[in-house]
């Protein structure tokens, strides 16, 4: 007797592994990023983490701008230095960043494919002024 089995399927909660997710800005195009990992659990670790960084409007502090860019990624391959440094970021400008744990993988070298970690709590901060140049030039009229 031929009997159709159907699997059962676990659901899991993503985990929640990315903590104190903040973002001080060091430059007029730069934003440092640091985090805290929690441990998911004592079999599992995060090879990698997933920075996402958007630029706000002018005006309205929490919404993204989708007329300006789209929201930019940053894959983070060293998450044990806690830190990363975004680069390249328009001066004066309000952004939000966020973070969640990628490539979950067990202790045995499993690797975990889903879920990923959530992503953490928003921090937001602005990059500064961009410094102003300026240039004397010396004409003598003989």
């Amino acid at each position: 007797m031929f009997t159709n089995r159907v699997p059962f399927l676990l659901s899991l909660p993503a985990p929640n592994v990315v903590l104190n997710v903040t973002a001080n800005a060091k430059s007029n195009s730069t934003i440092l990023v640091t985090w805290k990992i929690e441990g998911i659990d004592d079999q599992l670790t995060a090879k990698n983490l997933m920075i996402q960084y958007c630029e706000m409007e002018r005006n309205v502090t929490e919404k993204v701008n989708k007329r300006c860019n789209p929201c930019k990624y940053k894959n983070v391959t060293n998450t044990s230095q806690h830190a990363e440094l975004l680069t390249g970021l328009r001066s004066y400008t309000r952004y939000r960043i966020k973070a969640k744990a990628i490539n979950i993988v067990a202790k045995d070298g499993t690797e975990v494919t889903t879920p990923y970690g959530n992503y953490s709590n928003p921090s937001y901060d602005n990059t500064s002024e961009a410094g102003e140049e300026f240039v004397f030039l010396n004409i003598g009229f003989d």
